[in-house]
């Protein structure tokens, strides 16, 4: 991967004249990971590869996602720059963002959240990335057999199984939704938040359309976050289900807790049936 990022560096000069200095990894990331850059005049960036080989065109339709979203106010670091490295991996180039994570949610972080989520209603973005497909075919048809891989895990797995797919059936002939812009990774983990406390959403790279209830479907599904006994997980839990109905919410809620529960299969299997225990709590 670092022969990638070198890569990456000399293409800049290379391809866009920019004489970039690799400072090093920035914190976070198992799939791909985003290192800091210095531009000569003082500048600072981030640069990002994609983890897999891809077309540039697939970046460079993300890099349009990341334009209309900010031009709609929606707050997301600006893409610079879109390449490939000699191997294929697509890469670009943010702006460096200054902020801090919030390991928790209290009532002003909820508010701004659910605030910036509503600037993605009805951008009608052109993409192919369809966040509401995805969900759909998680749920109603175990996509990559993660839904069964999920349900063979353990006794909790199972349950946790066959408590979402209870909780989804009454959606089986529902249409979701694909006229808003869906980042797919709307947690605190992947949310700074600047001086003036206004929340960037970053690693958007699979930014695409779908329901913005899906964003708050993976904000929801962090109940961690949550301040005990705050009924914050019930003010997030109406505004979801207000914005494409609660049938909607609840696929893609399943479809992110199916995701979650994968990749933790893959990192932490350990952890997964406590995982599993807990998230069955939120469709009792």
């Amino acid at each position: 991967m670092l022969s990638d990022v070198e890569d990456a560096v000399a293409a800049l000069s290379n391809e866009f004249g920019e004489r970039y200095v690799l400072v090093g990894k920035l914190g976070g990331g198992y799939q791909t990971g985003a290192y800091q850059l210095l531009r000569s005049d003082g500048y600072r960036a981030v640069l990002k590869l994609w983890h897999a080989p891809r077309p540039l065109d697939h970046a460079q339709q993300t890099a349009r996602l990341v334009e209309l979203a900010r031009l709609a106010g929606w707050r997301t670091p600006a893409w610079l720059h879109t390449g490939t490295t000699s191997t294929g991996h697509p890469y670009e180039v943010q702006e460096f963002v200054v902020g801090e994570h919030r390991a928790q949610l209290d009532g002003d972080t909820l508010d701004r959240l659910l605030e910036l989520n509503a600037k993605q209603a009805d951008l009608h973005p052109a993409t192919t990335q369809d966040w509401s497909a995805y969900a759909w075919d998680v749920v109603f048809n175990d996509r990559d057999g993660m839904l069964t891989d999920l349900a063979a895990c353990s006794p909790e797995g199972r349950h946790l199984a066959d408590a979402m797919l209870g909780a989804c059936a009454s959606a089986l002939d529902l249409s979701l939704p694909t006229s808003d812009l869906v980042s797919g990774v709307f947690s605190l983990e992947n949310i700074l938040f600047d001086e003036a406390g206004n929340p960037v959403v970053i690693d958007v790279e699979a930014i695409g359309k779908g329901t913005r209830a899906f964003d708050l479907a993976v904000l929801y599904s962090r109940p961690e976050v949550y301040a005990h006994d705050s009924g914050l997980d019930r003010r997030l839990r109406a505004a979801a289900d207000a914005v494409a109905g609660p049938e909607v919410f609840s696929v893609c809620l399943a479809a992110e807790i199916i995701g979650i529960a994968y990749f933790s299969l893959r990192y932490w299997p350990a952890d997964v049936p406590a995982l599993c225990q807990h998230r069955r709590l939120l469709f009792v």
